[in-house]
């Protein structure tokens, strides 16, 4: 009934056509978009066609992998009818399955980098374990989980690996013989928090790393503290983190992921990744979709697992993305009830 050009919420009659439509029984199968769905934000108006198979006629339409749409659209083929012309430039891109770097068989740990994985309170140590692991697992040379120390036996039991430093004694110069850091999981939002915001905030200020990943109660005190990022620094905030860098609601954001990824680069520079079903990147060029991964991810430390793999790499931040995604494809491949995030490590060497 309708396609592209969507740009109005259907009226009783319409969505009484839509729900009779969907409570059908048989394959269904949508051109270019489901009836109803928005086809660039990917939300229903307020209704949508449930659908089987989307084929797309005349190209891959933004609203087919963003806001809610994966809920609809089932499988997305792209049949286009018309020649590809080197004038047009995209909205964004789809991303593929990543090529894995390679190394020389010369290499040693100082050909690498070294990492700093910075957060951990008192009783929140799972996570910057996780994204210590995942950096080694990666290929990083060397990685110090640098977290409260009641961490420390814990850290070093799970890999030993990983050299261990006190959160509570680190400066900002301290962080000026790390090539890349990953700041903020499991920091917390208490005032000692924040203060170890201010030290590494000011380290990232006046030392030029060749990388910065800022998650979780990092982006909490950035909110707060709102200041311009140099282009190395990575954001991967969700959607209630993107709500409150912009100072918006989280349907704001759900509904529009593609103007939030344009703001907070616009407010904030730097490089973004907004997380969830297809998860949105941006290097400040380019923007990318990520059409891998799965709901099992929808669990406690993948966004942890995900900034360790950010610093642990030379890879793209779209790479990364697409590489995080497809080892949550195969750690669920026969769960039945779900996955844990401390097992994508394991995982990500298996890589073809």
């Amino acid at each position: 009934m309708f396609g592209n050009g969507l740009d109005r919420e259907f009226d009783k009659a319409y969505q009484d056509i839509i729900h009779a439509f969907n409570a059908q029984t048989g394959t269904k199968i949508a051109l270019d978009m489901p009836s109803g769905l928005h086809p660039d934000r990917g939300i229903p108006m307020p209704v949508c066609a449930d659908v089987d198979m989307t084929l797309c006629v005349m190209g891959l339409k933004m609203g087919l992998f963003v806001g809610v749409a994966k809920d609809f659209v089932g499988k997305v083929i792209n049949l286009p009818l018309i020649p590809p012309d080197d004038e047009l430039s995209a909205v964004a891109y789809l991303s593929d399955k990543p090529k894995i770097p390679t190394r020389q068989s010369t290499a040693h740990k100082g050909d690498f980098d070294t990492v700093a994985v910075v957060g951990g309170h008192r009783c929140m140590g799972g996570a910057v374990i996780m994204a210590s692991q995942m950096a080694m697992s990666m290929g990083a040379g060397r990685v110090t989980a640098v977290c409260h120390t009641t961490h420390h036996n814990a850290m070093l039991t799970r890999s030993p690996n990983v050299m261990v430093a006190d959160i509570g004694e680190m400066s900002a110069e301290g962080l000026v013989g790390f090539d890349r850091v990953a700041f903020g999981m499991g920091l917390g939002r208490d005032a000692w928090a924040e203060m170890i915001f201010d030290k590494v905030m000011d380290g990232v200020a006046h030392h030029a790393f060749d990388r910065v990943v800022l998650d979780a109660d990092a982006l909490y005190f950035l909110a707060k503290n709102p200041c311009k990022l140099p282009d190395h620094v990575i954001c991967t905030p969700h959607s209630a983190e993107s709500a409150r860098l912009l100072g918006v609601s989280v349907a704001d954001v759900d509904n529009d992921k593609l103007g939030t990824l344009y703001r907070l680069h616009e407010w904030y520079g730097g490089q973004w990744v907004i997380k969830g079903a297809n998860t949105l990147s941006f290097d400040g060029i380019r923007v990318q979709v990520c059409p891998f991964g799965n709901a099992f991810m929808a669990t406690a430390g993948m966004g942890d697992v995900l900034a360790g793999m950010l610093v642990g790499t030379d890879m793209s931040v779209h790479d990364v993305v697409a590489w995080h995604a497809i080892l949550g494809d195969r750690l669920a491949d026969g769960a039945m009830f779900g996955i844990h995030a401390c097992d994508m490590a394991g995982v990500a060497g298996e890589m073809a």
